[in-house]
């Protein structure tokens, strides 16, 4: 017997036996694939096992590091709360026991440091002798009974109480204090602070909370001080504590009523010295916590599923493929002629004399089909090639009908039309508008309809052609949308300035090219503006809230002046704009305006800033008829508002004169400094309080530069520094500043061994890293005591580059030099910063002390920098003082050292020495 394909083959030896299931070779084909695809089943079952809990380790990872964050925030809130606490303790006004100070005192601090609600002291018996909120009882609260008090009486450090509602706020707080030692080491009193507890919320505001989770502050009596998600109604409610016994960060779970499964992580997070006073508990169910973890098993799981089903469906096909194989052959050739593929051929791949012959004949067919397919190809394959293949869209229009005849795939790509849809339209179906058609050309540009109303840009090019026997046009579109929005973005940003989308500094300047180009005579008038003190804001406050405040400032500027002002920003804070009247009240009033709307408060983050603004006007064609003349006019009234505080200034006679005679120093300035015309005057400087010296005792003299000109004789520094401040300059300036400084205290020595020179140093010298070499050359040139040379540094010069200002103080502070902060109070500087920096005084700026005789508010802000500046080491040097009555009641403050023109005024060298000779023999 044969087989189909002429192999001879032996019956069933035995016919009363039937084949087994697993002799049928599909069957052993089938379970071969199997057995070949568990080891893959099995690897990635356990890759996605792994995988599961590695999320579960994240999981509770994440969980652990939002607490331990939380944690870091408020111990570093209660931190800083400790330490102002103990430099309340340790301040003479609470030492001392001058009760009648110290409300003002405290009431001050408490103003500035928003995040308590009281600052108080209690006295040794339990009563409230000063608060910094008025107290109702004129004897003074009892607090005796406070557990806080109590424990701070009996401990040295700061004791942290729970959650108590205040007496005088009536705010829920959490309150810590610390006991006041007197100079005896007996116990006064003690100082308590209480805390806003918004500010513990601040810190556990961070992001990506789990679903129905909830973080809890708690007291170490398990009291809620801030719960999130909650509002207030929480405050006060008891869950359990943190355990007495643990240690660090704990988990564990839980069973809530209803039977859910949750885990908790607590962990302390109290101050030095009492860690478990406060502590924070994160709970979250399982169901969130795992639900990622959970999400990825699953998907896993479902993925090997399928994976396995594939397997089978593989293993069954290739056991299809393995038996059979002749009747899929011609399977197959069937398929393929129906398909209209005319290249498969069949009869030698087949065995067996009649399969072969309808092999044969099959083949005889698909040659016949295939030549005449060849043909068609041939005359349809340049069509294809340009139309099909094109990546333009295309499409066929009857001349007659109007309709499409034929549209390629690209066509339906750019309109958003399926073939069928887009064959039944016309091109007035889609055409929006013809924009331009150029004469005795083959394109033109038109706006057209996408299926969904958005409207394309187009062009569109037409060609003549025969098709399906019909006059026809080939329409071949080429969409310019997406390059028109960049030509327009490109525009715009050429003529935009990024940050406030006005128009930039070129912009305005083309505009104003153009409009003084034209023979009209209308007039109109050009303002400069410029922000005051914003240079400080974006120092003290970081160049976000700087980039916000220059947005918010110019969305006031185009809300009160309209959008049809033209409206730039030329740089920095400075804007300019122009107003269509060159009627000087007209304008005015439309900037006066502008001026109080930018007067008034800005918010950002929870504060309200403040700022200021000089504007200078330019009248075309009053004053000039030049685009140049009219930018240097305006800038030289806005530098005329700004100089005298009028805020509004129109260009004038003065300041033409004002920009020459600007123009000329500047050019002077190198030939001034080459040819010695700058010198020295000295300003003494004497004790006020000290334990070692009498009052009046000559301390030092300050250093400053004067011009003495040839031609205009002495020129004060408020009309050269500023200009040598923005020149190169600078730096050979300061440095002969030091130099002839250091020179004249040596020579003062030989009057009265010990007094100091001063000298005013500017940010750009405090940015250059050779400074303190050439410092120390000058010292050792004159051999000169490092601590007799103070060099004086204003806040807003610190804040123009911290990182870089820090290395420099603390490179001069290694050489010996002592460091004072001049003019504090006018900036943006805080104690807190201030005990971080290397300085040995700070100097009152004169706008303070000048007027604290009559201004009992002066008083008390001096009252306090003197106080604080004293707990934190510094001496106190009060300048402008003036009056003898002035100078008394600083002594009585207890200021160190003063200078002004009460005592003397700044002086050639010669005559400083004589007044040394006079003042030390007093002295002596």
């Amino acid at each position: 017997m044969a087989d189909a394909r002429g192999h001879s083959v032996e019956p069933n030896s035995d016919p009363g036996t039937r084949p087994g299931f697993f002799d049928s070779l599909r069957t052993r084909l089938f379970l071969a694939v199997l057995v070949a695809a568990i080891p893959i089943i099995i690897g990635m079952g356990y890759y996605i096992w792994h995988q599961y809990k590695g999320l579960v380790a994240n999981a509770e990872h994440s969980a652990e590091s939002l607490v331990q964050i939380t944690v870091a925030y408020d111990r570093t809130l209660l931190d800083d709360a400790r330490d102002v606490l103990l430099a309340l303790s340790n301040s003479p006004v609470l030492r001392d026991g001058r009760w009648d100070q110290c409300r003002g005192y405290l009431a001050t601090l408490l103003s500035r440091l928003p995040r308590y609600l009281n600052l108080g002291v209690a006295s040794a018996e339990g009563y409230q002798v000063c608060s910094g909120l008025p107290d109702p009882n004129p004897n003074g609260a009892y607090l005796g009974d406070r557990p806080y008090i109590q424990a701070a009486m009996e401990r040295p450090d700061v004791v942290l109480g729970g959650f108590i509602i205040g007496r005088m706020s009536n705010i829920p707080t959490l309150v810590l204090g610390v006991r006041i030692s007197g100079d005896s080491g007996v116990t006064s009193g003690v100082a308590f602070a209480g805390l806003n507890l918004g500010y513990l919320r601040a810190g556990a505001a961070i992001p990506d909370l789990q679903p129905r989770s909830r973080l809890w502050i708690l007291d170490r009596e398990g009291h809620v001080l801030q719960r999130i998600p909650g509002d207030i109604s929480h405050l006060g409610e008891r869950v359990d504590p943190y355990p007495p016994g643990g240690v660090g960060l704990l988990r564990s779970t839980y069973l809530d009523a209803s039977g859910e499964p949750w885990v908790s992580f607590t962990m302390p997070s109290g101050p030095r010295g009492d860690p478990l006073g406060i502590s924070v508990r994160y709970e979250i169910p399982e169901t969130s916590l795992y639900a990622e973890a959970r999400s990825a098993l699953w998907t896993g799981l479902v993925i090997m599923a399928l994976l396995l089903g594939v397997v089978m469906l593989v293993a069954w096909n290739l056991t299809q493929l393995a038996a059979g194989r002749s009747l899929e052959y011609l399977r197959e050739a069937v398929r393929r002629l129906a398909a209209q593929d005319f290249s498969w051929r069949v009869a030698d791949r087949l065995h067996g004399r009649d399969l072969r012959e309808i092999g044969q004949q099959f083949d005889a067919m698909a040659d016949a089909l295939q030549s005449t397919q060849r043909h068609l190809q041939q005359s349809e394959q340049s069509y294809r090639l340009l139309f099909e293949g094109s990546p333009n869209p295309m499409l066929v229009m009857g001349t007659d009908s109007g309709r499409f005849l034929a549209v390629n795939d690209a066509a339906l790509l750019q309109y958003g039309y399926d073939r069928e849809a887009l064959l039944a339209l016309t091109l007035d179906d889609l055409r929006v508008a013809v924009l331009d058609n150029q004469s005795g050309s083959s394109y033109f540009y038109e706006h057209h309809r996408h299926h969904d109303g958005h409207v394309l840009l187009v062009e569109v090019r037409s060609l003549f052609l025969r098709f399906t026997e019909q006059s026809a046009h080939v329409l071949v579109i080429r969409d310019l949308t997406e390059h028109h929005a960049q030509q327009q973005a490109l525009a715009y940003q050429a003529s935009h300035d990024p940050l406030t989308q006005l128009l930039n500094r070129g912009e305005i300047l083309d505009q104003l090219q153009r409009r003084t180009q034209q023979t009209s005579d209308q007039g109109w008038a050009l303002v400069l503006s410029n922000l005051d003190g914003f240079k400080e804001v974006n120092g003290a406050l970081g160049h976000d809230v700087g980039d916000r405040m220059l947005q918010a400032v110019a969305t006031r500027f185009r809300d009160t002046l309209g959008a049809d002002c033209v409206l730039a920003r030329l740089g920095g804070d400075e804007f300019a704009f122009l107003l269509e009247t060159n009627h000087e009240v007209q304008a005015r009033g439309r900037v006066y305006r502008l001026l109080a709307a930018i007067r008034e408060p800005f918010s950002f983050n929870e504060m309200q800033l403040r700022i200021n603004c000089s504007f200078g006007l330019a009248l075309y064609p009053d004053h000039t008829r030049e685009p140049d003349e009219l930018v240097r006019f305006a800038d030289a009234a806005m530098r005329r508002a700004k100089r005298e505080g009028l805020g509004i200034a129109v260009f004038n006679a003065q300041d033409r004169t004002h920009v020459h005679d600007r123009l000329l120093l500047r050019a002077e300035l190198r030939t001034a400094l080459a040819q010695g015309q700058f010198l020295l005057h000295l300003q003494p400087k004497i004790i006020l309080n000290s334990d070692h010296y009498a009052e009046g005792t000559p301390v030092g003299f300050e250093a400053l530069a004067r011009w003495s000109h040839p031609e205009r004789g002495l020129i004060p520094p408020a009309q050269f520094i500023p200009i040598i401040e923005i020149t190169d300059l600078i730096h050979p300036f300061t440095r002969w500043v030091v130099d002839q400084a250091v020179a004249a205290c040596v020579r003062l020595q030989a009057v009265y061994p010990g007094v100091g020179i001063a000298v005013n140093i500017s940010a750009r010298n405090l940015l250059d890293e050779y400074f303190p070499q050439q410092v120390e050359d000058v010292l050792i040139h004159h051999g000169l005591d490092p601590s007799l040379l103070e060099l004086e540094v204003t806040e807003s010069v610190i804040m123009a580059d911290p990182a870089r200002a820090l290395r420099t103080l603390y490179a001069l502070h290694g050489l010996g030099v002592r460091l004072s902060i001049d003019d504090f109070g006018t900036g943006y500087s805080s104690f807190a910063y201030l005990n971080r920096l290397p300085v040995d005084a700070l100097k009152i700026d004169q706008s303070f002390v000048a007027g604290m005789v009559e201004d009992a508010d002066l008083a008390a802000i001096v009252r306090s920098i003197i106080d604080m500046s004293h707990t934190l080491g510094l001496k106190v040097i009060a300048e402008g003082i003036e009056t003898a009555a002035v100078q008394q009641q600083l002594r009585d403050m207890g200021c160190d050292m003063g200078q002004g023109y009460g005592i003397g005024r700044p002086m050639p060298a010669d005559q400083a020495l004589a007044w040394l000779r006079d003042a030390g023999s007093v002295h002596s």
